[in-house]
């Protein structure tokens, strides 16, 4: 009987305990989305102030703009690049484009109306949208193949003249960067961003980046848990999920379950606001309880010496109090 007491009892222990844990680790995610949000939002403003200075005093020349976007693109290691596009004739009346661009790590600089694709024309995410809105925004995730060969987010604000759109200005994200400090702070645990489409921004495996998007992870997985946690990460909910049987990196699918870790493994996720993308970061159920399980552990040696130890103390004491009764049982027989 008191082991079915004791048995329940640590059932209940553990099963509060677990449900603490999960909440724990998902108020930490929670807290890595928003130093990432903080870290995004730092870059906007970079982009907002040098479209408001450029508002107030718009007498700059060539070599003040490039100036003023070595300081912009130097300023923080996520940055790639800064850039200032004009609408044509918006810069000098006998120049039709200018686009000073200065990026990478040694800031190099060119002028991006000299490459060949037109910026005004060419349906360009981080020129056209922002002119037909007058809305900043974050773009999808794209591999620069202009300037420089890196995979990319730029964040765009509109620069005005008065009331009217003369052009944006811009800055680059490097999403490498962001995944080394991801993989960093989260100690070789796997880890995906997902843009609004659901294309990996960041992924702890780097191939992924750009290459691919959580909707073909579900369907690798081929999982009815895992469809259901990608509708409510796309969704934009917060909140963590056990998917069974999770298929590793770099299996194909199919119907072979040895590509599949054993038991469970939590997802937690939660939306990263400033660019609508998505966090999720993944840990295998042994792990995430591991501590848990070692001070259950604990508490089933401790109480089993203590019920030990009880049950000699009931003996000793009984031996002792029946000792008497035993002589005097002796002394009649005899």
């Amino acid at each position: 009987m008191s082991s079915l007491v004791m048995g329940v009892t640590l059932q209940r222990i553990y099963s509060s305990a677990a449900s603490t844990l999960l909440e724990q680790h998902m108020r930490e995610v929670s807290l890595l989305a928003r130093s990432i949000d903080f870290e995004l939002e730092s870059m906007a403003r970079i982009a907002r102030d040098t479209a408001s200075f450029l508002q107030i005093d718009p007498q700059f020349n060539d070599a003040e703009l490039y100036a003023l976007l070595h300081a912009n693109a130097g300023s923080h290691a996520m940055i790639y690049g800064a850039a200032i596009a004009f609408e044509p004739y918006a810069y000098k009346s006998d120049r039709r484009l200018f686009a000073p661009y200065v990026f990478d790590r040694d800031l190099k600089q060119v002028d991006l109306s000299t490459l060949a694709e037109d910026y005004t024309e060419a349906g360009t995410p981080w020129y056209g949208a922002i002119k037909a809105t007058g809305v900043s925004r974050w773009t999808e995730p794209y591999f620069d193949t202009g300037a420089g060969t890196m995979p990319i987010a730029t964040y765009a604000t509109p620069l005005l003249r008065g009331d009217a759109f003369i052009g944006v200005t811009t800055l680059d994200l490097r999403l490498d960067q962001l995944t080394r400090n991801l993989a960093s702070l989260l100690d070789e645990r796997q880890f995906m961003i997902m843009s609004p489409s659901g294309r990996f921004v960041s992924h702890h495996d780097p191939a992924m980046i750009l290459a691919a998007s959580i909707q073909d992870e579900a369907l690798r997985q081929g999982s009815a848990e895992y469809d259901a946690m990608v509708s409510r990460i796309m969704k934009g909910e917060r909140g963590f999920s056990a998917i069974a049987g999770l298929r590793q990196d770099g299996s194909s699918g199919g119907d072979t379950d040895d590509d599949r870790v054993e038991g469970n493994t939590w997802v937690f996720h939660t939306p990263i606001t400033a660019t609508n993308w998505h966090l999720a970061t993944f840990i295998a159920e042994d792990e995430l309880m591991d501590p848990l399980t070692e001070q259950i552990n604990i508490a089933l040696l401790g109480m089993s010496l203590t019920i030990l130890l009880i049950f000699g103390l009931v003996w000793l004491v009984s031996s002792r109090l029946t000792r008497p009764i035993k002589q005097l049982e002796a002394a009649v027989s005899d």
